[in-house]
């Protein structure tokens, strides 16, 4: 008999303590998802060193950072926070993305390097090569179409700043800029919101000119977008000038590479037309005949 009372206490011992465990995992669970993912540790790294002199923001964007940031969203590749005085975001960079991940770092400890690793591996550091490389791109070919003050990818130490930063919780935290990887950006009204409230429709054409003329600036440029922007969340309005947000997927080509730079503004222009369709079905024939006209006749 006190075997089996031993037995039966061990095993409340047991569900109680895995019962616990859940429950921790699962308010960590929601923690996090109440800070929306965000933590110190996914935007922290050892940034590498500028092999060049290194250059002084101007004043402007030493002003802009001088103050606190709030949340304000994620993508991929950022975390936003938005300026006290909500002229500006700051965009910090998911290194956990970007950099092999603890369980990579494990794998190959534990059963070596593979060909799949590998892959995978050239994959991060791809991936990392060529996202840091397009914000560079909007902040030095593209800052007249995205508004990019300021890109800081090395260590530096001419910022000096210590920076507050609140997440959506409230919780402070204070960054040394100089130590870390950030865009900032001038903050925009989004495209869509803009749209979806504007009854004019003299005015809605002529934002879907800025938006075509905007394709065709950046295509002159030689530099195409590898992931297919959505029409409305990646498009915004500063004051009056329509720019683009999202920064992060830039890939620079020969602008004598028509074929794939025309390309890629059909394949952004189709997304708009399907959403233009479905929503304002009566500005189709006008979009479809100013896109041939402003991109000189690329067809849909």
């Amino acid at each position: 008999m006190e075997f089996k009372n031993q037995g039966v206490y061990l095993r409340k011992k047991i569900f109680a303590f895995f019962t616990f465990l859940f429950l921790v995992i699962g308010l960590c669970h929601i923690y996090d998802r109440a800070k929306e993912g965000f933590s110190i540790k996914k935007i922290q790294t050892v940034l590498p060193l500028s092999l060049t002199s290194e250059k002084r923001p101007n004043s402007k964007v030493l002003k802009a950072l001088g103050q606190p940031f709030y949340y304000l969203g994620r993508g991929g590749q950022v975390f936003a926070f938005e300026s006290e005085d909500k002229k500006y975001v700051l965009k910090l960079i998911r290194y956990d993305r970007l950099t092999p991940s603890f369980s990579m770092k494990f794998k190959k400890h534990l059963f070596g390097s593979s060909p799949c690793f590998e892959k995978e591996l050239k994959e991060k550091i791809y991936r990392e090569k060529s996202t840091l490389n397009s914000y560079n791109l909007a902040a030095l070919d593209l800052s007249d179409l995205t508004e990019v003050m300021y890109t800081h990818l090395k260590q530096t130490s001419s910022i000096n700043k210590i920076v507050p930063i609140y997440d959506k919780l409230g919780r402070q935290y204070f960054l040394d800029l100089d130590s870390t990887g950030f865009v900032l950006q001038k903050k925009a009204d989004l495209l869509g919101d803009i749209l979806t409230k504007e009854k004019d429709k003299s005015k809605i054409k002529e934002i879907l000119c800025q938006y075509l003329t905007l394709i065709k600036n950046r295509s002159e440029k030689g530099i195409w977008i590898k992931d297919h922007n959505f029409f409305l969340r990646n498009y915004g309005f500063i004051g009056k000038k329509l720019c683009e947000i999202d920064v992060g997927s830039y890939r620079k080509t020969d602008v004598s590479n028509r074929k794939l730079l025309t390309q890629n503004n059909i394949d952004h222009i189709q997304r708009a037309k399907n959403w233009i369709k479905e929503k304002m079905p009566e500005q189709v024939d006008f979009f479809e005949a100013k896109a041939n006209e402003i991109l000189m006749g690329e067809q849909l």
